[in-house]
């Protein structure tokens, strides 16, 4: 009785020990995250520019050239913004949007006037909030490029919901097949 009873012992020994060394097989720390280097896209030249609400509590109109939309292999999704102003001003820039995390990055500020991009001084990632005075950062996040705060899958999602002025969602769910 006492040998099966030491033979029980060094063989439940000796499968911890498999399963320990199998377990240090597998990676599980979390790899940081790194951003995609990309260019800067031309100018836009013959920009398809799609209108989107923000809230009634702005004068500011707020547009994506929905030709510069597109998602990189690190999450990113990135597109170039114009705002018009009531007064005429317009500001166009190129951003990406972080939608694990939350967080803009300007890349660079479009001079309508000579066609050409400048790059900011210290382009860093910007954590934004939900009711920032940047409200227009929450309507891109929350409606068309971050469902489940998941990058959109399929940029032709995010260019029908923004033509439609309507959330991604409603037309994920298939609720558009009633307009």
């Amino acid at each position: 009785m006492t040998f099966r009873w030491m033979a029980a012992l060094v063989l439940t020994g000796l499968a911890m020990t498999a399963q320990a060394e199998e377990t240090d097989l597998i990676d599980d720390t979390e790899q940081p995250w790194v951003e995609v280097k990309a260019a800067l896209p031309p100018f836009p030249d013959k920009p398809d520019w799609v209108r989107f609400t923000v809230t009634s509590g702005t004068t500011n109109q707020f547009f994506i050239d929905v030709g510069s939309l597109h998602v990189t292999s690190d999450g990113v999704v990135r597109y170039t913004l114009k705002v018009l102003s009531e007064n005429g001003a317009v500001n166009i820039t190129r951003e990406g949007m972080r939608c694990a995390s939350h967080e803009q990055k300007l890349y660079a500020i479009g001079d309508d006037r000579t066609r050409t991009w400048r790059e900011p001084r210290n382009p860093s990632w910007q954590f934004f909030r939900k009711w920032a005075i940047n409200r227009q950062l929450n309507v891109l996040y929350d409606d068309f490029f971050c469902p489940d705060r998941i990058a959109v899958r399929k940029v032709s999602d995010a260019v029908e919901a923004l033509r439609r002025d309507r959330p991604i969602e409603s037309l994920l769910s298939g609720s558009h097949k009633s307009d």
